[in-house]
């Protein structure tokens, strides 16, 4: 969800495919920087999964907070302030860390130590290098 106020029609293209093509809600996730948007689309839809995208460090408290609030599966934090200890924090909620964008073999490296669950990387080959 780019911009304001994409969440509704996001669902009803998401509805749309579902019916179409015999797909499932696992079939998509909502993934967005505009936590607000993420609220609206919850509203709407129970069953698309959702992850929260954060930004910054001191966002993640208020991240957990709100993904607990819309049942989202996951945190997708930026890799440059992530820690073990701030994975094992997200964790620790029963939430799912798949960070982004995660593209060089040393910062791969660096998150496969931190046991996060998936990487976002626009270079998937490198991931089991």
């Amino acid at each position: 969800l780019k911009g304001l106020n994409t969440a509704y029609s996001t669902n009803e293209i998401i509805e749309e495919k579902i019916r179409k093509n015999n797909l499932t809600s696992n079939n998509f996730i909502i993934s967005s920087f505009r936590w607000d948007e993420l609220e609206k689309f919850r509203s709407v839809n129970k069953k698309v999964p959702i992850a929260i995208l954060v930004d910054s460090l001191n966002k993640i408290d208020n991240a957990i907070l709100l993904a607990k609030k819309i049942n989202a599966n996951s945190l997708n934090p930026n890799k440059n302030f992530l820690t073990k200890s701030v994975v094992k924090k997200i964790k620790n909620k029963n939430l799912k860390v798949f960070p982004y964008t995660v593209n060089n073999y040393l910062n791969i490296k660096k998150m496969k130590s931190y046991e996060v669950d998936g990487i976002i990387t626009d270079y998937p080959e490198r991931i089991n290098k």
